[in-house]
């Protein structure tokens, strides 16, 4: 025989051939049952033909035969006759067995599974008709081979799945009776685990079975599943009972009935079966039902039960998380069920709510994190299905929640319950017609008042963390913002209250500053964006402006000012608002401290990395952050300019130093393309002149910081054609625009293209264009006033500044380009000079107004920079603008030079354009210019020693070859000074004019400097004895002239001398005539030049004598005859007398043969009339012996003497013969009895002749005794002293003593 498996197609086989079909199956169905019972051996006999305890497997067989019969058909053994007649009886007999052991026999195992089986009224195909490949149907596997039980599970089409209809009443009652089961023995338990596990848990026959079955029924099975749930002896237990397919009706009558409900565990399954079934029961009809059913038992619960029982708070949370399931669920699905329409809907909002607050007298609040997490959630929920109903209850709970945090440890699931409230507040805040500032404001309130600043600050983040998760529709970005600037306005609110209304106190500063610190890069941007907006409006409130609310932004600067007054637990009315907006101090506030948060912000390290990695389609935000700072500083920079209409300056400082510090950190970080990309755009698009100005400024500013080789450098030489198209705005009041770009080219090539090879030919023709409109912006300015004199304060402000600016673009545009500058100097050089003479005279009147000064500086400075640069650059070329340039006010004016008022950079400015003109103009341009403006041109004494100074320095530097041409012109210019000045009063100009003769006569040979000298003594004319003070000026220039020759020449100007020798003779000669006294009569002269301090009349002596005429005949000249002697005529003498001493001098040293040549001739001429000249009479008057001094004694170093000339005659004498005639007149002096001065002046003399000539001079010495002897008994001390010099001097080279030759 085969194995059991054949029994199934035999007992189909033999079962549908008997006749008797019925009675057989019973017979084997009966059999089954017989094998199964479990009976003692004395009462086999009773129970059937086999004894089932003697009989090893009987369970075994029993299950073999079953399974056998389920497989042989629903034709063969119908599954009610199969339920009646051997699985009911099985079960009954194994369920009343009292087993004693603790483990179930696979065999039993594998028994109770079989009878189990046909519990679940499926109908099995017949055998014999669907052959082996039978596929409907899949025996459930039975025990493990550990003893334990394998799970199994019926595999199918459902489809061809039959079951009984109706099932049977007797299987119901059966399957609720099995699962009433206390579960007291292992047969029971093994009954139940297979029930569910083969019947309930069974696919099909939850979906063809148990829907159809009776609702009470229904109910009674999912109790009885939940009852063993809460046993906890049925592992499968609750896999079964959520699974279990219950309307939601059902399921809300079985939560709301107490009496079903053994204890709260009861409850939380059936919670967590909701909340595992949601998707289930909410496109259930009567779901609303369950709603209701949640929200009521939740309500008990948290009312009635102990609040000691920790199990409650557990069962709230399994209640509320099946709200959230189904809620959740609701808004996924089509069919959502509308609970608004609920009368309790309200309530169940409240209840929420105050489960949310906390315990209180009546009610248990939520106390777990979990707990709240939820509520929030199904809240938010609620609130994304039934916003206008639900978006005003997210405000109460909010501070319901915040109101509850009992610690620090909070705080995280704090921040995260914010983050469910706060994005679908402000997502659906419009349907329920709220504002985001009520939920600011009500969160502030909730924050600020309790914890220190860091729990608020925590929080803070936590709100800003959420923000982000609003819909980009409702302005996400700006909402971070808004409520970062709501959040300091109220700590400065809360600073203020405590006292500490400083903006840099410590609370404020770490709120500040730490607000955004964990935002996302893209947050903290767009936050700063929005405070940075709300500060851009307080400013220009300050300035004027009416406050306007930012279309970006969801609150007004008029709320933050109210948070700031009166913080944000209250309301404000209108007029309340109108007189908060009033107050200057709070905008004050508001603003520094949303500006500390932006630079904060904009400066951080994140955000400096976000920057340089910024890519043009994602710049937008930051180009409209760029934009609103520039706009505030312009701002900024007015006020700081000179408006004295308001009293904040330290507000302004303060912010325009923030504003600074942002910008520099922006344009020190942004790629240098989208830099240039930003500028360039709002020169564009800006709305105001002053942000398209100001924007190209920013270009100069950012071109400082790039070398000059640096990759980026080439961005910014490109940017030049945009910025020389702005130079042509036909529009004559975007002076400031123009300004801006002319120093963005300037700086452009100033930085990146001098000095280096980068300069491109299509980039110098644009410098080329830009010196071109330079000079025709500059023309264009003189040309306005039409040819009138053009004076600096008529000139507008606006109109000095462009000109500064397109001046120094013009300096910097021709160092870089060089000759293609040409075509504009014509129109250029003029103008400068122009304006250069113009800024010269505004200095020189002394009438200054505000910063009138400080523009005409920079006038100068700008003038005197593009003629450097032209002059640098093209010197050759600028010949036929030196006529302008040396305009009396112009490059020589003493206000580029010398005068106090002059700065320091002018000054600097005019000396490297003085030697760049010496240096590189060449003397044959220079001096002719010059020289023709000296002497056509009147200059005051400051321009003129300029002018003298250019023509020296020039003069200095060429060769003797290129002067020989321009002596003549170089003599005229020295001799219209000298013949102009006034030596009493211009030593300076003398001086320079000396100085510009001495350069000229070193570059010339010996032969040009007599033809020189010849033409100089031309011009000082013959001297006239008749009228000895005619053309006396020029003979003291000229006398000077040659005593800074000789002294500078030294022998060299001997020869030269002697061209003029008689001439020098016949004027000593001739002021012998007028000095010595006569008793004829006198006259009067001026003696002022003499002495400076003298002014009164001296009257000099004169003298007839005879004199020859034609050589022949003497004849008288009456002392009518002789003119009057002047100061001009002494003056002559002084320098004369000096000319001598030097030349002499000189002649001393080369040993004396020019005064000795012809037989001693120039000694001789020249003793007579020194020696008389110590005798020359003046007035008696105290003032006249100070003139004698001067001329005799020689008591001022500046002018000759008689006594210095007379002893340079005797050292170049340099022989005894000569000396003893000279020796008489020296003597001769100091005997006179009469007047002491002379005495003094002739004790002086010999003893300078005693130490200059020395131990030769001794063998004078005896004849100068007696006189001396003398002298020691003198009435002046004075006299006295200068005897005894006299008698020590000579003891010393005598080596003797003279006392008793005295």
């Amino acid at each position: 025989m085969g194995d059991a498996s054949f029994l199934p197609s035999c007992f189909a086989s033999v079962v549908s051939r008997s006749a008797n079909r019925s009675k057989l199956q019973r017979c084997i169905l009966k059999l089954s049952v017989d094998a199964s019972l479990t009976v003692s051996s004395e009462d086999g006999s009773k129970v059937g033909w086999l004894d089932a305890s003697a009989a090893a497997g009987g369970h075994r067989v029993a299950a073999t035969i079953l399974a056998a019969a389920e497989e042989a058909g629903e034709e063969c053994f119908p599954v009610s006759n199969r339920w009646q007649t051997a699985g009911k009886p099985i079960l009954d007999g194994l369920l009343g067995s009292r087993s004693t052991g603790s483990r179930i026999a696979p065999s039993t195992s594998a028994l109770i599974d079989v009878a189990i089986r046909m519990l679940r009224g499926e109908k099995v195909a017949d055998s014999i008709n669907q052959g082996e490949s039978n596929a409907n149907v899949t025996i459930t596997s039975g025990p493990a081979s550990t003893g334990g039980r394998a799970r199994s599970y019926s595999f199918g089409k459902l489809d061809n799945t039959v079951f009984l209809k109706p099932y049977p009443k007797g299987m119901q009652e059966y399957i609720i009776s099995i699962l009433r089961k206390d579960g007291e023995s292992p047969v029971e338990v093994e009954v139940q685990e297979s029930l569910l596990l083969t019947v309930l848990l069974s696919k099909s026959w939850k979906l063809c079975v148990f829907p159809n079955l009776a609702k009470e029924t229904r109910r009674k099975v999912a109790l009885g599943v939940l009852a063993l749930s809460m046993n906890g002896t049925v592992s499968s237990s609750d896999e079964v009972l959520f699974s279990l397919p219950l309307p939601a009706n059902e399921v809300a009558e079985m939560i709301t009935s107490q009496q079903l409900l053994p204890s709260l565990g009861a409850l939380s399954y059936l919670a967590d079966y909701v909340s595992m079934n949601s998707k289930q029961l909410i496109r259930d009809g009567s779901v609303h039902t369950l709603f209701s059913a949640l929200f009521k038992s939740l309500s008990e619960l948290s009312s009635t039960l102990s609040n000691a029982n920790e199990e409650v708070g557990f069962v709230q949370q399994s209640i509320l998380s099946s709200l959230q399931e189904l809620s959740d669920e609701s808004s996924h699905s089509i069919n959502g069920v509308d609970l608004v329409a609920e009368t309790q809907f309200k309530s169940w909002l409240d209840l929420l709510i105050s489960l949310l607050a906390g315990d209180s007298s009546n009610l248990r609040g939520i106390r777990t994190i979990r707990g709240k997490r939820t509520t929030l959630s199904l809240l938010t929920s609620l609130c994304s299905q039934y916003p206008s109903a639900v978006a005003d209850k997210l405000i109460p709970a909010m501070e319901a929640t915040l109101s509850n945090s009992q610690s620090l440890k909070e705080a995280g699931v704090l921040v995260e319950c914010i983050g469910l409230i706060v994005p679908t507040y402000l997502n659906h805040a419009t349907s329920a017609d709220m504002s985001p500032l009520l939920l600011f404001t009500s969160f502030i309130n909730a924050t600020a008042t309790k914890g220190d600043e860091q729990a608020r600050i925590k929080q803070y983040q936590g709100f800003i963390g959420a923000l982000p998760s609003v819909s980009k529709s409702r302005g996400s970005s700006c909402l971070v913002g808004d409520f970062a600037s709501a959040c300091l306005a109220a700590e400065l609110y809360l600073s203020d209250r405590e006292g500490k209304t400083s903006i840099g106190s410590t609370v404020l500063t770490i709120v500040s500053t730490q607000l955004l610190q964990n935002s996302s890069i893209h947050t903290k941007i767009s936050a700063a964006w929005s405070m940075l907006g709300y500060g851009k409006e307080i400013i220009l409130n300050l300035l004027g402006e009416s406050l306007e609310t930012n279309d970006r932004s969801s609150i007004s600067v008029g709320d933050l000012l109210s948070l700031v007054s009166v913080g944000p637990s209250k309301r404000v009315t209108k007029k309340h608002l109108r007189d908060i907006s009033k107050s200057k101090e709070t905008k004050i506030k508001l603003c520094n401290l949303l500006l500390v948060a932006v630079g904060e912000a904009a400066t951080s390290i994140q955000f400096n990395k976000f920057l340089r990695q910024l890519e043009a389609s994602t710049s937008t935000e930051i180009f409209r952050f760029w934009q609103d700072l520039v706009l505030i500083q312009i701002a900024c920079q007015n006020i700081l300019g000179g408006s004295d209409k308001l009293d904040s300056g330290d507000f302004w400082n303060e912010v325009n130093g923030i504003v600074n510090g942002i910008l520099r950190s922006l344009q020190s970080n942004l790629p240098p393309h989208i830099f240039l990309a930003f500028a360039s755009s709002l020169i564009k698009e800006g709305g105001t002149e002053e942000l398209r100005a100001r924007a190209a400024q920013l270009i100069a500013d950012g071109s400082i910081s790039i070398h000059a080789s640096a990759p980026e450098a080439g961005l910014f030489r490109d940017m030049l054609p945009f910025l020389n198209s702005l130079l042509d705005s036909p529009n004559s009041t975007e002076r400031l625009l123009q300004q801006s770009a002319f120093v963005a080219i300037e700086s452009i090539v100033r930085v990146l293209c001098l000095g280096t090879n980068k300069l491109k030919g299509n980039h110098q023709i644009v410098l080329a264009k830009a010196i071109a409109r330079s000079a025709g912006l500059i023309q264009a300015e003189i040309a306005a006033f039409h040819g009138s004199t053009v004076r600096f304060e008529d000139v507008s402000r606006s109109s000095r500044q462009v000109v500064c600016s397109a001046s120094l673009c013009a300096a910097t545009c021709i160092r870089a380009c060089g000759p293609q500058a040409l075509a504009s100097l014509p129109k250029l050089m003029k103008p400068l000079a122009c304006f250069l003479s113009m800024a010269n005279r505004f200095l020189c009147s002394g009438n200054f107004k505000g910063t009138e000064q400080t523009e005409a500086h920079m006038m100068q400075m700008a003038m005197l920079r593009t003629i450097l640069a032209v002059t640098e650059t093209l010197p050759l070329f600028l010949a036929p603008y030196l006529k302008d340039l040396f305009d009396p006010f112009g490059l020589p004016s003493e206000w580029l030079r010398k005068d106090p008022l002059v700065s320091v950079s002018v000054r600097g400015l005019t000396k490297s354009l003085d030697e760049a003109i010496v240096s590189h103009v060449p003397a044959r341009i220079v001096i002719p210019a010059a020289s023709k403006s000296l002497m056509t041109k009147e200059y005051d004494s400051g321009s003129l020693l300029s002018l003298l100074s250019l023509l020296n320095a020039s003069t200095t530097k060429s060769k003797g070859s290129e002067l020989s041409v321009h002596a003549s012109t170089v003599l005229n210019v020295v001799t219209h000074v000298l013949e102009a000045t006034d030596t009493r009063d211009g030593d300076d100009l003398f001086s320079a004019s000396s100085d510009l003769f001495l350069a000229l006569v070193l570059k010339l040979s010996e032969v040009q400097l007599r033809s020189l000298y010849f033409r100089l003594r031309d011009w000082r004319g013959d001297f006239d004895k008749l009228d000895p003070n005619k053309q006396a000026t020029r003979r003291v220039a000229f006398w000077r002239l040659s005593a800074s020759l000789s002294t500078r020449l030294k022998s060299i100007f001997l020869p030269c001398l002697g061209t003029v020798f008689s001439d020098a003779v016949d004027e000593l000669v001739s002021d012998i005539t007028c000095l010595i006294q006569s008793h004829g009569g006198r006259h009067l002269s001026n003696i002022s030049g003499i002495v400076a301090q003298d002014t009164a009349a001296t009257e000099l002596s004169r003298r007839t004598k005879a004199k020859k005429a034609d050589g022949k005949k003497k004849q008288r000249l009456d002392s009518s005859n002789v003119s009057s002697y002047t100061a001009k005529s002494l003056e002559s003498l002084q320098y004369l007398l000096l000319c001598l001493e030097v030349s002499l001098r000189s002649d001393a040293h080369n040993g004396g043969t020019w005064v000795r040549d012809a037989e001693f001739q120039r000694f001789e001429s020249l003793l007579g009339p020194l020696g008389k000249l110590f005798q020359c009479q003046l007035p008696d008057e105290s003032s006249s012996i100070g003139a004698y001094s001067i001329l005799v004694q020689g008591t001022k170093e500046t002018s000759g003497s008689v006594v210095d000339c007379v002893v340079s005659l005797a050292s170049a004498a340099g022989d005894e013969q000569l000396w003893k005639p000279l020796n008489h007149s020296v003597l001769q002096a100091a005997s006179n009895e009469a007047r002491s001065e002379v005495r003094k002046a002739g004790v002086m003399c010999l003893a300078s002749l005693i130490r200059s000539i020395g131990e030769e001079y001794m063998v004078l010495v005896p004849e100068c005794l007696p006189v001396l002897s003398e002298l020691l008994e003198d009435s002046d001390e004075e006299i006295v002293g200068l005897a005894q010099e006299c008698i020590s001097l000579s003891e010393e080279f005598l080596g003797e003593s003279l006392q008793d030759s005295l």
